[in-house]
């Protein structure tokens, strides 16, 4: 993966080192990232391996690959717009199809950095991941079907532990549903994502809204579930760093909004064509499903139907690129 994917690594890495946090500098990020590191290592031995193979592919030092991939540190990166969209259906609103839908955002540009990588692992279930680099996973899923998808929170209580980047790595490893949620609420977390978990079995559909020290699950309801950047669990509200955030309250609503009007039961097309959608006049921006804006735009889209066993992509804004099959495995 690092022999593959060094050109977009080494670029990634040197957009970090040209504009740290405030008021800090590259070599104290590097400093700062080494008991996250240490908290990996004790949860997670595999992930520090898999990430020090590929530095030396590279001829990066791992501790620059770790550094970026602690996203608890670059809370004013460039690269913290990583704020995305996801809208699962299942039965009762589909006749049988699990189908995973998400757009991927980030700051414009960053196109060229994505790569999909087929992942086969010795004594482990092949996965599927597609994200910067290679090494770094937006979304993914499993030979067990095991799904990963989801969206960035801005939590108010982050501490030292597994970086969010590595509990989703770590969920793809699961060979249950139970066991991926209980990587995902890991107690040794320095923060989380929202991840969403599915796999193709009825009834294993969960959306955990996380934080440091807290979580709440999100089931679906009528057969659907959808979430956009900000905390929908009442519990993890008072968690929220990024109240009144617009774009995610839009968006959220703009979703809410077309499945409450999309013919039952909803079908892959559906699905596709909400992913693409630009609002009700139509007029692409930073507050719609389908993002364009000079701070963040939708850089990739998938679609994984669990139950077919599918996984498509549209490289690029969905509006403007085709959505085609990359990827299968078998379906239960």
């Amino acid at each position: 993966m690092g022999e593959a994917c060094t050109d977009q690594l080494k670029d990634l890495i040197s957009q970090y080192q040209d504009s740290p946090p405030k008021g800090s500098s590259w070599e104290e990020c590097l400093k700062s990232c080494l008991p996250y590191i240490a908290a990996t290592k004790r949860n997670y031995p595999y992930i520090i391996e898999e990430f020090e193979g590929c530095a030396r592919a590279t001829g990066i030092d791992s501790l620059e690959l770790f550094t970026v991939a602690t996203d608890e540190l670059w809370a004013d990166h460039v690269n913290s717009a990583r704020h995305c969209s996801d809208i699962i259906v299942c039965p009762p609103a589909t006749d049988t199809d699990i189908l995973v839908g998400h757009n991927n955002d980030l700051s414009p540009g960053q196109i060229n950095l994505i790569s999909a990588v087929e992942w086969n692992i010795s004594g482990k279930s092949a996965m599927f991941t597609i994200g910067p680099g290679g090494i770094f996973i937006s979304v993914g899923i499993n030979t067990q079907g095991i799904s990963l998808t989801g969206s960035e929170l801005t939590s108010t209580d982050n501490k030292v532990g597994i970086p969010g980047a590595f509990i989703a790595r770590a969920v793809l490893n699961a060979e249950t549903f139970e066991e991926a949620i209980n990587i995902a609420t890991n107690p040794d977390r320095a923060s989380s994502y929202h991840n969403i978990i599915c796999t193709p079995y009825p009834g294993q559909v969960v959306g955990i809204e996380g934080s440091a020290t807290a979580y709440g699950l999100i089931y679906p309801e009528d057969g659907q579930l959808i979430h956009t950047n900000h905390y929908l669990s009442p519990q993890m509200q008072k968690f929220e760093g990024h109240p009144d955030y617009l774009s995610s309250i839009e968006r959220q609503r703009r979703l809410v909004e077309i499945l409450m009007t999309t013919k039952r039961p909803i079908s892959k097309t559906a699905i596709l064509n909400i992913l693409k959608d630009h609002g009700k006049d139509g007029i692409a921006s930073e507050n719609t499903v389908c993002r364009h804006s000079s701070e963040s735009e939708t850089t990739f889209s998938t679609l994984f139907n669990l139950t077919q066993g599918s996984v498509e992509l549209a490289l690029g804004h969905p509006c403007q690129n085709e959505f085609h099959e990359i990827w299968r495995f078998s379906a239960v």
